[in-house]
């Protein structure tokens, strides 16, 4: 490990720390901002990719919470996009453009540091988020014939953009369209990709739920081993489910507590509560 990567994780950690103190939104963007232009003028312009791209994903735990601002989180995925790009990472790297343009729609390549292949990389990347904002797929829908096995025509197209969404790991907009295309037709493999993606999501409470529906109605339609696997996967998801334990204070009355900004009784503080895996809010107050 280099010195200067050193020095990095160090100043990160620094960074990190004072995150956590801070309830101020965006309060480390400056200190990103300078981090990603001094890899940018380093590694990127040396053409030590693997090294920026190292340092790049180091940089992030900067910005974890609300450290930074949606337009710094964006010009972070942006210099991690575009490092990915010149890797060779095209997938990736079009994923991270993606999260970027969702988090700031004014975001812009650096084209300093790009290629042609870069640039090809964000404009498929604008494309496919311009294309997702229209309106879902039902509104980007023009029209066209049912194909054979298909009741409705639309149905198939959200399908389809759903299957493409999975296929770029656009979890989240993959879950949306096959969700849009089973309002229009219920089908056994639209609900197994409406499954796969809330799972990949991480909305695993969603997930369990598909999954468990779809071994209800697979075997109904002779499809056995479908919902065997989904029975199982619906298992897997509820022993690895995490929880968290919330505990009243002893000398506070009339304790609220609001979990991702839902109301919890205070009869279940104290117990387990499942939750989804990622980042949650929790919110207590007390009158008095």
């Amino acid at each position: 490990m280099s010195s200067r990567f050193l020095h990095l994780v160090c100043l990160v950690a620094a960074l990190a720390t004072f995150t956590s103190q801070s309830w101020a939104a965006g309060a480390n963007d400056a200190d990103v901002r300078a981090l990603i232009r001094d890899i940018y003028d380093s590694e990127v312009a040396a053409e030590s990719y693997q090294g920026a791209l190292d340092n790049l994903n180091v940089a992030k735990v900067v910005c974890e919470g609300d450290a930074c601002s949606e337009e710094v989180q964006a010009e972070l995925l942006i210099a991690i996009g575009t490092v990915q790009a010149l890797l060779g990472e095209k997938k990736d790297a079009k994923k991270s453009f993606v999260e970027a343009i969702k988090l700031d729609s004014g975001a812009k390549l650096i084209t300093k540091y790009s290629d042609g292949e870069v640039e090809e990389i964000w404009n498929e990347a604008r494309g496919r988020v311009k294309k997702a904002e229209k309106e879902g797929c039902r509104g980007r829908f023009e029209g066209g014939n049912k194909p054979r096995g298909w009741l409705n025509p639309e149905a198939y197209f959200c399908y389809k953009e759903a299957k493409v969404a999975e296929a770029e790991e656009d979890w989240e907009q993959c879950a949306e369209d096959a969700r849009a295309s089973l309002e229009l037709e219920n089908r056994i493999g639209t609900r197994g990709v409406y499954a796969r993606c809330l799972e990949a999501a991480n909305l695993w409470t969603q997930a369990i739920e598909q999954y468990q529906t779809l071994a209800r109605e697979a075997p109904r339609q002779r499809q056995f081993n479908v919902g065997r696997k989904a029975t199982m996967r619906a298992a897997l998801l509820q022993r690895r489910m995490p929880a968290i334990v919330l505990e009243a204070p002893d000398d506070v009355d009339d304790l609220t507590v609001k979990l991702d900004g839902t109301e919890l009784p205070n009869d279940i503080l104290g117990s387990e509560i499942p939750i989804d895996p990622g980042e949650h809010k929790i919110v207590a107050s007390a009158t008095g």
